[in-house]
């Protein structure tokens, strides 16, 4: 009875803390990197533009093969050993990952291990079973000594390396086409640019879409007796679209068209943002009532992350880039980062532009200062010339300062001595090893964190609600 009153009498405890909900995290797919879309002008250094993105997104995924197909990018990795290493290292940090095909779905004719080889076996599947555009591919001979190199790299890292998720039983991609090219004038179509030449084809390729037979009897006028599948994809799509049959600018239309619902349908399946821009834009949308569109109103402008390829290049890059990224991943700074851009465009969460720079540039501190600490210059001269700009700056601060103080003219030959030396160490020194921490953070800090606030701006969408027509500016 005694024990039964205690236990009335004692205070309740306290049911346990419930743990803080782990926010959502972000991701980017370079659906752009795809050869038919990827403008090398703009970026020349790839890896300049994974470091950009890896800056702004938690999950940065890149399709494996896409390292080999894509020309320009295959050839920095191949030809420039320093590019390689530093892909490397944004692999083994987590910055970046590889999208590629689950082993067990390969055909049994290949001669690489998808196991031990899935670079090497996604490449010789994509030259075997498949179309790269109209034609088929063959990859040259340093294309696959590139794919050896980087299955080493997947091999030494197989967190970077994730599978694609199955492919649905229903085609999706003719549903989705068809319906676009059927209510073309509720998508507007002839308003976009990239899609604005596709009308005299429309139905044809509606058709097509509906009917598979359709498409086999076009390609059998054409006098084309061998088709890889029955159903209408994207490479049924490429093979009607030919200049051959249509003029040049409705092939492209109904091309871009076809690879914007392609790139929208890939990424829902794997859960991802893709990268739109250039010359891939995201496929149309309509309003389905009047009611749709009166909603659309509270997202007239909406306030989107937009990063600035064109400026990366100022994005310094060398060894070491890779543990700076991962360290600067896990500050809070890129937390509060990640925060600010998930209310961006939200109904109930718009976000000033102010605060969405005070949050890039708080990213942009803990970078430089990271990058201070561990990139190292890319190449001798370039870390030659820091460090001796650095010496150089530290001893003549450090002479005018002993000057300015009434010293004995002993202590005074002392100072000139050391600048002496200072200089000496300078023209020694390779690479910028040598330079200290304090003089470095002065020369490099500034000059990174600028280049990450230009290079990352606030992107507002404008939607015209009378045409549906967007409008990008910055």
């Amino acid at each position: 009875m005694l024990k039964e009153i205690g236990n009335l009498l004692r205070p309740a405890s306290k049911p346990p803390e419930k743990a803080p909900r782990a926010r959502p995290k972000s991701s980017i797919f370079l659906t752009h990197w795809d050869p038919s879309f990827y403008w090398h002008d703009t970026v020349p250094a790839p890896i300049r533009e994974l470091a950009l993105y890896a800056l702004m997104y938690d999950r940065v995924v890149v399709r494996a093969w896409e390292l080999i197909l894509n020309s320009h990018i295959a050839e920095c990795l191949y030809n420039n050993q320093d590019d390689f290493a530093l892909l490397t290292e944004l692999l083994s940090n987590g910055c970046v990952q590889l999208l590629t095909t689950r082993p067990t779905k390969y055909p049994g004719d290949l001669i690489n291990d998808p196991y031990q080889h899935p670079i090497s076996a996604r490449v010789e599947d994509q030259s075997k079973h498949r179309r790269f555009g109209r034609e088929r591919w063959a990859p040259k001979r340093w294309q696959r000594d590139l794919c050896q190199r980087l299955d080493e790299v997947v091999r030494r890292n197989k967190k970077c390396l994730i599978f694609a998720k199955d492919f649905p039983k229903q085609n999706l991609f003719a549903a989705k086409l068809a319906n676009i090219l059927e209510n073309r004038n509720s998508y507007k179509l002839s308003s976009i640019r990239e899609f604005s030449g596709v009308e005299p084809i429309a139905d044809l390729f509606a058709s097509f879409c509906r009917e598979p037979e359709a498409y086999k009897r076009f390609l059998r006028s054409k006098h084309v007796r061998k088709f890889d599948r029955d159903e209408f994809f994207r490479i049924e799509l490429y093979r009607c679209a030919n200049p051959k049959y249509f003029p040049a600018e409705v092939c492209r239309a109904i091309t871009n068209l076809g690879q914007s619902v392609y790139m929208a349908l890939e990424c829902d399946r794997e859960g991802l943002v893709g990268r739109w821009g250039e010359a891939l834009r995201e496929p149309p949308s309509r309003f389905l009532s009047e009611e749709s569109k009166n909603s659309a109103r509270d997202f007239i402008v909406r306030l989107q992350p937009a990063p600035s390829p064109g400026k990366a290049l100022a994005v310094p890059v060398g060894r070491g880039l890779g543990k700076a990224l991962a360290e600067t991943r896990r500050s809070k700074a890129f937390d509060n980062f990640q925060k600010v851009v998930a209310t961006m465009g939200r109904k109930d969460g718009l976000v000033a532009e102010r605060a969405f720079n005070r949050v890039r540039d708080d990213l942009a501190d803990v970078f430089a200062e990271e990058a201070a600490r561990r990139v190292m210059p890319r190449s001798r001269p370039e870390g030659w010339l820091l460090t001796l700009a650095g010496l150089a700056c530290g001893g003549a601060t450090l002479g005018w300062c002993i000057k300015q103080l009434p010293l004995p003219e002993r202590y005074k030959e002392i100072v000139a001595r050391a600048e002496v030396m200072l200089k000496g160490v300078g023209v020694a020194s390779h690479g910028g090893f040598l330079l200290s921490r304090l003089v470095r953070s002065a020369l490099f800090i500034p000059a990174a964190r600028e280049s990450v606030v230009r290079a990352i701006a606030v992107r507002r969408t404008t939607i015209d609600l009378d045409d549906d027509e967007s409008q990008e500016s910055r």
